[in-house]
This record gives structure tokens, C-alpha cells and sequence, in this order.
């Protein structure tokens, strides 16, 4: 009598989780369709490739471990055996591991194109296709533990410029994947805002007049100013002596209390949207007191000029000189040896006792030799000299 033999039983092989993430760990496991107790033989690309223990494969009962996937790998299939009939089952389909790329962080900023100091910056950490992330956020490879957000703020201080850190992000998760693979590092480079200058015209000022101080920032866009004085929180507005227009602002009839330091500063609407502000620049304004002593120094020393000046308008009375030449030396700047006499004749004429020298041996007359001389002053000095000590005194009147 024939007996026909029953098929063996065929083995099954599942895969948790496939496909996998790089550094996940898989779980193959192997069963037979019967209660009987099964040993499994692992295979691995061929059929006499059999699959040990080792560091990242671990082999337990129906289970085989595979720990740290980093690329696709396989085909895995497996095989029952066991002592009692039938000896073994037929092999499992084979099963390939796939594995894949973890999603990338990057990180974008806003704004873009230059930084400038005193501007916030915000760095936004994108990671594609998932949700629910938790944020790590690293500054020069150091973890910023406090910041946890998709998006972070970096405030520029106004003093920094050139390199203030290289950033990057990552994300973690509860769901596969439960990590992503790290932005690339960002470095945040930062451009000094452009400087304004300052400058003003006249400097120092006499009281009454007008002063222009004149702002400018090197470029070519529309800037609008603000001015100080003194103080930063000292803002110079507009006023009846003080006139603000575009560039330029005019200090009319300028007094002491102008006086003091001024700077300026640049602000519009694009980036950057101010200035550095100016160096300070000193306003002097000559003080009234001052400037009438000033005056009256000025008024002395014309005098004397004019003095000097009548030696060229010098008339000898005297018949002891005979017919030499002589020369007259005249008080002021001129010399000092003369004056024992001096009289007022008349109007622009002044009668002095001088020393008197002969030009030819410089030799002096005896002092009871000594004549009288007439020195007569044009009458466009006398005006002249008169009208400056009038004006002199009445602008100290003014001021006072």
C-alpha cells in the first residue's frame, strides 16, 4: 500500500518595526504553525549564511534582536527544528530590513541678508513631514538648555560686531522617529551700524549769532535726525530759536544756555533702521562778560595804534634842533621812552615832551634841550577811534 507523505509545515517571519530609523533597534521574529516546540536557524543573504550571536544580533528562542541599523539589510529568512517528526519545516519567505533617513533639521533666519548690533534676530529650527517635537538648540556645540521652542529670539547687543556664535538644532520625540538628524550650524556674523557725523558751524559763537549743526550717515538712503544735548534723554526740539529741517539744525541768536555738547543720531525706516550716534561736539559760546572785556582790550589797542601811527604826522616847534634830522620816540607800542608831558591842545591835536635822538650819531639832547612836539591826529582817526568806544559801549548796554 502507497502512503503520501503531508507537506511540511512552512515557517513565518515578521519584522518590527520595517521599515526602521538609523540606530533603532528590530525585532524578527520566527514561528511555525504548531504547538510543538521549535529551535530556529537564522539565514542572512544566502542559505549558508547562518546568523550568530554577536554584539548587535541576539538571539533568544523564537526572537532574533538586531540593534544599531544604519543601512537597508537582508534578506533575513528562518527554519524550525526539533527532535520529533517532522525534524523541520520548510523555510520562511525572505524579509528585508529597510531603513530610513532620519528627517533633517535646519535652521532659518529672520530677517536676512546683514545683521546689525542692537537688532533681534530669530533662528526657527524646521524639521519636515513630522510633529510634536521637543527643540534642542546649541550655541558654539554648547546645549542651550533653556530654550526649548521651534523659535528663539537672540537680541544683538548694540556694542557687538564680527562673529557672535555658530547655531544649530535638533528635535527629539515620543513617536518614531524619535529623533531627528541635526541642523547644520548657522554663524550669526554682525555689521556695526553706520556712524552719523557732526558738524558745526560757527564754533565758537559770539552771543546773538546763528549756528548750523549738520548731520550726516554715509549712504545714499533718507535718513531722518534726532539731535541731543548733554544728556541722552535730553532730546532738542523744535523752538523759537531752535529750527530742525531735514539735515541741518539752526540755533538762532545763540546764548549761553546753548552752550554744551551735541550729537546726533539716524533713523529710517529700512534696515538698518539707526545710526550709531555722532562723536559729541563741543558748542562754545564766548560769554557776554567776556566778549565786552574783549572789546575793550580790542578799543585799548587800537588806540595805541593810532598813537603809533601820528609819528608819522609829527611837527617840531622848537629852533633847538637846528637843521638835523631827528627821530621822536612816541608812548605805546611803539616805545616807551616819552611822555614826561602830555597836554590837549585842541581837537586831534596833542602836545607831548619827548626824548628826542639825532639820527646821525643817535646821540640824546640834554633834557633842558628837549622840545615841545605837536602831534596832530587825522580827523578820520579821531572819528574812527571815537565811533569804536561808543559801539563798544553800547553792545555791553545791550547785553546787559
Amino acid at each position: 500500500m502507497l502512503c503520501v507523505s503531508a507537506a511540511l509545515p512552512k515557517a513565518t517571519l515578521t519584522v518590527e518595526p520595517n521599515p526602521v530609523f538609523p540606530g533603532e533597534t528590530v525585532t524578527l521574529t520566527c514561528s511555525v504553525g504548531s504547538d510543538s516546540i521549535w529551535n530556529y536557524q537564522w539565514y542572512k543573504d544566502r542559505n549558508d549564511n547562518v546568523v550568530s550571536q554577536s554584539d548587535r544580533h541576539t538571539i533568544t528562542g523564537d526572537t532574533l534582536t538586531i540593534s544599531g541599523s544604519t543601512v537597508n539589510e537582508g534578506p533575513y529568512w528562518c527554519q524550525g527544528n526539533r527532535e520529533s517528526r517532522p525534524t523541520s519545516s520548510s523555510i520562511s519567505d525572505p524579509v528585508t530590513i529597510t531603513v530610513n533617513a532620519l528627517p533633517v533639521a535646519s535652521v532659518s533666519v529672520s530677517p536676512q541678508g546683514l545683521l546689525y548690533s542692537g537688532e533681534t534676530v530669530s533662528l526657527q529650527c524646521v524639521i519636515p513631514d513630522y510633529t510634536d517635537w521637543t527643540y534642542y538648540w546649541f550655541r558654539d556645540n554648547q546645549h542651550l538648555p533653556s530654550q526649548t521652542s521651534k523659535a528663539i529670539d537672540i537680541t544683538i547687543p548694540i556694542t557687538l560686531t564680527g562673529q557672535t556664535g555658530q547655531y544649530r538644532c535638533e528635535g527629539l520625540r515620543t513617536d518614531r522617529p524619535q529623533r531627528s538628524q541635526p541642523s547644520d550650524d548657522i554663524t550669526i556674523s554682525v555689521t556695526a551700524l553706520p556712524k552719523a557725523t557732526l558738524t558745526v558751524k560757527p564754533n565758537p559763537v559770539f552771543p546773538g549769532e546763528t549756528v548750523t549743526l549738520m548731520c550726516s550717515v554715509g549712504s545714499g538712503s533718507i535718513w531722518n535726525y534726532q539731535w541731543y544735548k548733554d544728556r541722552n534723554d535730553n532730546v532738542v526740539t523744535q523752538s523759537v530759536r531752535h529750527t530742525i529741517t531735514g539735515d541741518t539744525l539752526t540755533i538762532s541768536r545763540a546764548a549761553e544756555s546753548d552752550q554744551g555738547q551735541y550729537w546726533c543720531e539716524g533713523n529710517r525706516v529700512s534696515r538698518p533702521t539707526s545710526s550709531q550716534p555722532s562723536d559729541p561736539v563741543t558748542l562754545t559760546v564766548i560769554g557776554e562778560l567776556l566778549c565786552c572785556a574783549l572789546l575793550m582790550l580790542l578799543t585799548i589797542y587800537i588806540e595805541s595804534i593810532m598813537v603809533c601811527m601820528s609819528e608819522f604826522l609829527v611837527t617840531v616847534s622848537s629852533k633847538i634842533i637846528g637843521t638835523h634830522i631827528y627821530m621822536l620816540m612816541l608812548h605805546g607800542p611803539c616805545s616807551t621812552n616819552c611822555v614826561t608831558e602830555d597836554h590837549h591842545v585842541g581837537s586831534g591835536h596833542f602836545r607831548k615832551k619827548c626824548r628826542v635822538l639825532r639820527c646821525i650819531d643817535n646821540r640824546e639832547l640834554q633834557p633842558s634841550k628837549n622840545p615841545n612836539v605837536d602831534i596832530n591826529l587825522t580827523k578820520t582817526v579821531i572819528l574812527l577811534y571815537t565811533t569804536l568806544q561808543y559801539c563798544t559801549l553800547l553792545y555791553c548796554a545791550v547785553l546787559y
